[in-house]
């Protein structure tokens, strides 16, 4: 905000010699303060983020090997509002995230997948896990429609079954 401000004010002084050393500073400032923000950073914690997305989950995993994973997507039974391109989709594009390396479905219920339709067209999937459930919805089919035009590879599991993420082993 600083170099933003000193930006503002000096551009009318541009003529002075100063004002021109101060200006050129205060744009790299800006510009890297800028690319510092999307640099991807590693963490040796696993951190997790719960979003309000009405009236089912979405959760959000950062694994300390630099993984992700988004669990379920939320819904609403308002389909003017998409849950999915405005709190989740916003949420990852604000974290600098373009790509999921997995989307876990819990369960075939509306209020669980509709957030998931938009971010599995929104961003690129390395895999989809669901449970071996199933639904004759339209949006349901609609989902594994997405995730087959993609080439998202869909596995299943079941109760017991252990996925790991570096040292992180969820159940």
């Amino acid at each position: 905000i600083t170099f933003f401000y000193i930006i503002i004010f000096g551009l009318p002084k541009f003529r002075n010699y100063v004002w021109k050393r101060v200006l050129l500073i205060s744009f790299i400032g800006l510009f890297l303060s800028l690319a510092y923000r999307r640099l991807p950073f590693r963490s040796d914690t696993l951190n997790i983020t719960f979003l309000s997305v009405g009236l089912g989950d979405a959760v959000y995993f950062e694994f300390p090997d630099g993984k992700n994973m988004l669990m379920d997507g939320g819904g609403n039974w308002n389909y003017k509002y998409d849950i999915g391109e405005t709190v989740i989709s916003a949420f990852l594009w604000n974290k600098g995230v373009y790509k999921i390396d997995t989307v876990v479905l819990t369960h075939p219920h509306f209020n669980h997948y509709q957030g998931l339709l938009s971010v599995m067209e929104n961003f690129q999937i390395k895999k989809f896990i669901k449970t071996g459930e199933n639904s004759d919805e339209e949006e349901f089919e609609r989902l594994m429609a997405i995730a087959q035009r993609k080439n998202i590879p869909v596995s299943e599991v079941s109760d017991g079954d252990i996925l790991t993420f570096g040292d992180v082993a969820l159940r």
